[in-house]
């Protein structure tokens, strides 16, 4: 084996076990988010979101207001078996939840869809 095969080759080697793979950098976690429960309270209207996985997750949750305009806001870290409260007040109905789930340390968020 030359010297320039073998740098090649070395070159190789060490992407494939250093960088991560798309489709593991995109992983999602939703579902590992459950709907526990939801609740009005006179305007206010609660739900809750629980982890149904073995590991810790990221959760960006948004719930849809009468302005068309989203509500939201992130758990970082929802250990297993652990809820969540998504609230919010002057909920368009029906009620329209989006959810985001990735691991720990990640980035995901709710985009805007309609």
């Amino acid at each position: 084996m030359t010297h320039r095969s073998f740098v090649a080759l070395f070159l190789v080697a060490f992407a494939l076990l250093v960088l991560p793979s798309t489709s593991s950098m995109a992983a999602s976690y939703d579902h590992c988010i459950q709907q526990a429960g939801t609740r009005w309270a006179g305007e206010r209207f609660e739900a809750q979101l629980q982890n149904r996985c073995a590991n810790p997750v990221r959760v960006h949750w948004c719930v849809r207001q009468e302005d068309d305009g989203l509500k939201c806001g992130v758990s970082p870290a929802l250990r297993p078996s652990n809820v969540t409260t998504a609230r919010a007040i002057d909920v368009k109905r029906p009620v329209e939840i989006l959810i985001e789930a990735c691991e720990v340390g990640g980035d995901c968020r709710v985009r805007e869809r309609r």
